[in-house]
């Protein structure tokens, strides 16, 4: 049993297919780079931040620091893949 928030790491060498899970992460990193995109060209659109109610506009700020925290652990898988695999 983990605690809420923990994150558990195990080695992955021969268990699963490195070069299939580097893959994997590339797209997931490259989706939440158009989310985090998205979500930032609205932020910077003045129309939207005065217009829309102030909810909307927080609720799309949250969402851009929560991409924005997946992107980073998604980045570290990355580079804990590629040096398991020796690259």
């Amino acid at each position: 049993m983990l605690a809420a928030g923990a994150e558990l790491h195990l080695p992955l060498a021969g268990m699963i297919d490195l070069d299939e899970e580097l893959a994997r992460l590339e797209r997931e990193r490259e989706a939440l780079d158009a989310e985090a995109r998205r979500a930032e060209a609205k932020l910077a659109n003045a129309d939207f931040v005065a217009k829309a109610p102030a909810a909307v506009v927080d609720k799309t700020r949250a969402r851009l620091a929560e991409v924005e925290a997946a992107r980073t652990k998604v980045v570290q898988r990355i580079q804990e893949v590629t040096a398991t695999a020796g690259g």
